[in-house]
């Protein structure tokens, strides 16, 4: 995990993304001004990098997805203790000194004016209601906030709420309801 191929296929995926938006951006039959970008877990903290760098997308929402790599890995939670004790602090040192300009938490801040809505669940491990509420505080306004009773893949609420915002952010049609909720589930 700590090595530069994490890092180096993390930028080849920021790249990806904003060459995705050029691809949009030249389709005669996209809007340029209702782009938005969903990501959750792994991408949502490459959104939350892209959001500080693309300005030609008007919404993110992030989902269940670390915003600071840094202080995640120095949490006291027993699972990255562990994983800590593991790799070992100076492994863990030295790749935040070469690849911290890599954290989510560096751009975030610099969405504006994209809107950001961040979806966290509380029974979601390490994430805990705390620190996603500090995540929260790492963004940019316009920002909003949702938590849910839930496990990290989220549930029908959350999607129901993510289709609303977005909906209001980059004006999606009108979606029966029911057609979020049958939506079925990865598990």
């Amino acid at each position: 995990f700590l090595s530069a191929q994490n890092a180096n296929l993390l930028l080849q995926q920021i790249l990806d993304l904003r060459r995705g938006v050029d691809l949009l951006v030249a389709c005669k039959d996209v809007d340029p001004k209702r782009i938005a970008y969903v990501g959750h877990s792994y991408n949502a903290g490459a959104g939350g990098i892209l959001a500080g760098v693309e300005k030609r997308i008007k919404a993110f929402v992030l989902m269940a997805g670390v915003l600071s790599n840094a202080e995640i890995m120095r949490s006291n939670a027993p699972e990255i203790v562990q994983w800590r004790q593991a790799v070992g602090e100076k492994r863990l040192e030295e790749y935040l000194a070469n690849y911290g300009w890599l954290d989510p938490g560096n751009y975030v801040g610099h969405a504006a004016p994209s809107a950001v809505m961040l979806q966290y669940a509380r029974n979601d491990g390490i994430l805990t209601e705390p620190l996603e509420r500090h995540y929260f505080d790492l963004v940019s306004e316009p920002k909003e906030l949702k938590i849910y009773e839930t496990g990290h893949a989220l549930d029908a609420q959350a999607r129901r709420d993510r289709f609303k915002w977005l909906r209001a952010q980059i004006g999606l049609r009108h979606l029966d309801p029911s057609v979020l909720d049958n939506v079925k589930e990865v598990k």
